[in-house]
């Protein structure tokens, strides 16, 4: 009876390991999109500075609405 206790125990530690493992795939697998999405944001962010300082500054006159 004691073995056939044991085997339940091993079996669900098993299983639970399995989970565990699959978890950590998909965990990865998210993790490596959230570190793409990032990566193309850093390049759309440098490429808006980039846009930016090409424009010329201008100062709106004092009675001028400042569009915001």
């Amino acid at each position: 009876m004691a073995a056939r206790k044991m085997e339940q125990i091993a079996f669900a530690e098993l299983q639970r390991l399995r989970h565990s493992e699959t978890d950590c795939r998909k965990l990865r697998a998210d993790l490596d999109r959230c570190h793409d999405r990032l990566e193309r944001a850093k390049v759309t962010i440098e490429a808006l500075q980039t846009e930016i300082m090409r424009r010329p500054l201008r100062i709106p006159r004092f009675d001028e609405d400042i569009p915001f």
